[in-house]
């Protein structure tokens, strides 16, 4: 759940803006200021640990600047807003709170209006509109680095969380104590999961499971009928788990901290620790393909373009294809890659798959205590498959998200009596970032279970009729979702 804003913090804003002097904000003609070539490191590296003490100096300079100036372009809270705004109504409302009654042609309503709340969750665009918002974030605590400390060479570390066990734990440096309390630590966030923190005992690490790369082996970038894609596989899971698990939940499922929400995500500096390292996955997929963001200049996202600001405070519209030739013969590189394989891409299916589908005609709401579907198919049996199975798949339509809830939900197959069983588990998802503005969020999700599959094939334990079970790790309230339909495809 968001925490409340409350009408002092609109008036600071209201206040602030009245009196601000960043009137003369127009868009930049002049060609991007392109910066040294960069590798980023892992934040467990010395160059990593290093980063992480500049990172705090620049953070709290950038929170310094908001404090002086809540809409200053370079400050801490304008560039969270740019992931999302501070509230469950518009935009539009948003921003009409803030400026009062300052004209549409005000400088810097304008720059709210195009870059407040633009993150595309949901959407093919995810990937290029993240990798932008962080390379120009990098910079802008690159130069508030440079202010604060005269060091010019930082680059943003990321946060592999999939490394090992130790890597499962929240990084120190965003929870040690400074200065005798951890609130001295500009990377300390109080509104994150008290046990992901560690203050009142050791941190607790993340749940292996939603760290886990199954993302990295899907065969496309783009959904297909057979495949969600790496974009929306990657989106779905590592990325929605860790911001739900580092947010937290009450209980009843809603999440209470930044992390849990995309209009607070950005306020927490892991935040970006979290989309290093998915922008670094990003690359690792790309290069187990011999491919660059090049491959894809014929897609319609290649060339969209997106509002952000620049250490400068000026703005910048930019599409990926702009970054490419921004960052030419400069790549943004990072200090080690995953290798893992995809998996090849199924160019021929049966002509007659078999299928077992839910038989449910309504749409099936997501229950707070699990939804346990049978899937049915005439005349067929899954006891004793009479072909061999060459491709599998668990596919969900029409996911129809109405409001987020702070939880995971995991998904499994043919689980026997209701009760978690890793062994059955196919995948997990969030709501994160699915619900926008009150609209209604449809979307799509593919579960490669092949493997799976022939395991049960040749050991005989298929049910006659499978069942795939959704259960939320956390109780929740209202109706946040539904389900059209749960289908079971073999090939």
């Amino acid at each position: 759940m968001l925490p409340a804003i409350k009408r002092r913090d609109f008036l600071a804003v209201a206040l602030a803006t009245a009196s601000s002097g960043l009137t003369n904000l127009a868009i930049s003609s002049s060609a991007f200021a392109s910066g040294a070539a960069i590798t980023r490191p892992s934040t467990r590296s010395k160059a990593g640990e290093n980063a992480l003490a500049q990172y705090r100096a620049g953070v709290k300079l950038m929170k310094s600047r908001s404090e002086a100036n809540p809409i200053d372009p370079r400050g801490w809270t304008f560039q969270g807003l740019i992931h999302g705004i501070l509230s469950r109504g518009s935009k539009q409302g948003f921003i009409a709170t803030v400026f009062g009654n300052a004209p549409e042609t005000d400088p810097d309503r304008r720059l709210a209006v195009a870059c407040w709340a633009t993150c595309p969750h949901g959407s093919i665009e995810f990937l290029p509109w993240h990798r932008i918002y962080v390379y120009f974030f990098e910079r802008i605590v690159r130069q508030a680095v440079e202010e604060a400390t005269g060091e010019t060479d930082f680059v943003l570390p990321y946060w592999n969380y999939s490394a090992d066990e130790d890597s499962l734990i929240l990084p120190a440096a965003f929870r040690e104590i400074v200065d005798g309390s951890p609130l001295g630590n500009a990377l300390f966030n109080i509104a994150r999961d008290a046990e992901i923190n560690g203050l009142f005992a050791a941190p607790k690490p993340l749940p292996a499971e939603d760290v886990a790369l199954a993302a990295l082996e899907e065969a496309v970038f783009e959904a297909t009928n057979s495949a969600s894609g790496f974009s929306a596989s990657l989106e779905m899971s590592p990325h929605g788990p860790i911001h739900v698990d580092i947010g937290g939940t009450d209980n009843i499922g809603l999440g209470v901290g930044d992390m849990a929400s995309p209009s607070t995500a950005g306020r927490d500096p892991i935040f970006w620790m979290h989309h290093a390292n998915i922008d670094r996955l990003w690359d690792s997929w790309l290069k187990s393909g011999g491919e660059t963001v090049e491959s894809y200049k014929d897609r319609p996202w290649y060339n969209k373009k997106w509002s952000f600001v620049d250490e400068t405070g000026a703005r910048q519209d930019i599409s990926l294809a702009d970054f490419v030739a921004l960052t030419n013969g400069q790549p943004i590189a990072y200090e080690a890659y995953e290798n893992i394989a995809r998996r090849q891409q199924l160019v021929a299916v049966a002509s007659t798959p078999t299928t077992f589908k839910s038989e449910s005609a309504d749409p099936m709401p997501l229950s707070s205590t699990g939804n346990s579907i049978a899937l049915k198919s005439e005349g067929q049996s899954l006891v004793a498959p009479s072909t061999t199975i060459e491709s599998a798949r668990v596919v969900i339509e029409r996911l129809a998200v109405r409001s987020e809830v702070g939880t995971v939900f995991d998904v499994f197959l043919n689980l026997p009596d209701g009760k978690p069983d890793r062994s059955r588990l196919i995948g997990s998802f969030t709501l994160f970032g699915l619900a926008m503005e009150g609209m209604v969020h449809e979307t799509r999700m593919v579960f490669d279970i092949t493997k799976k599959a022939k395991e049960m094939q040749a050991n005989g334990s298929w049910p006659a009729e499978p069942t795939v079970t959704i259960l939320p790790r956390d109780k929740f309230i209202g109706e946040p979702a539904t389900i059209g339909s749960v289908t079971l495809v073999l090939e």
